[in-house]
């Protein structure tokens, strides 16, 4: 195999696999707000306030700053979270598209608590879930960020994720940096082993050819 075409191989291997997995929905929850301290949004989040993803909203829910909210590690990306709890319980719902029938998908977030008030509630608890299917609970009742992840198998082109609070405090679970994307099949993960053990072999080769070339001749 010439170098150029296992830099070939190894390129489509590993943009194949990549691609298998690429994320097919995310929201940071940036763009909801501009209100200094939070916001709270009934029916939708988006397109209200440029939001990037649209979320229907049940009851009423919170667009929080982590930097005058009382957070101690605000959340990896950006300044907002979403709070879970608006004056109470509340949900969000997004539509996903594109779903493979009986292809795995993944949920990553982030989680904690909005501890500004409420002091006496000791959960922060929420739920993550497909509707009309199976749903897991989390519950951080810290200001330091953890990460969650829910994972679901698809029955169909669409699926609808909910996130929803399941405490009475105005004061609830708050999540950040929601991402979905495909679990990776067994092919794919040997297309990326594949790929990996191209790049291992390719660098075993340079360095023997480079012991042993003559001198003044490029290897």
């Amino acid at each position: 195999m010439t170098r150029h075409s296992l830099r070939l191989a190894l390129a489509a291997s590993l943009m194949s696999a990549s691609a298998a997995h690429a994320a097919i929905f995310t929201d940071t929850f940036e763009t909801y707000t501009t209100a200094p301290g939070f916001e709270t949004f009934s029916t939708a989040l988006a397109p209200i306030g440029g939001g990037v993803a649209t979320w229907t909203v049940g009851g009423d829910v919170d667009v929080v700053s982590t930097s005058l909210s009382g957070f101690g590690t605000p959340a990896s990306q950006g300044n907002y979270v979403l709070d879970l709890n608006g004056t109470g319980a509340g949900s969000i719902t997004a539509l996903l598209g594109g779903l493979v029938a009986n292809q795995q998908y993944r949920v990553d977030f982030q989680y904690a608590g909005n501890m500004a008030g409420d002091l006496g509630v000791a959960s922060r608890g929420f739920d993550v879930g497909i509707v009309g299917g199976a749903s897991q609970f989390f519950d951080n009742p810290s200001t330091t960020f953890a990460e969650g992840a829910f994972t679901f198998t698809a029955t169909g082109a669409f699926a609808q994720l909910r996130f929803a609070g399941n405490t009475a405090s105005p004061y609830g679970g708050v999540i950040d940096n929601v991402s979905v994307a495909a679990v990776p099949e067994p092919h794919e993960w040997a297309m990326m082993l594949a790929g990996l053990g191209l790049v291992g072999w390719a660098a075993r080769r340079r360095r023997e050819q480079s012991g042993t070339a003559p001198m003044g001749v490029a290897a």
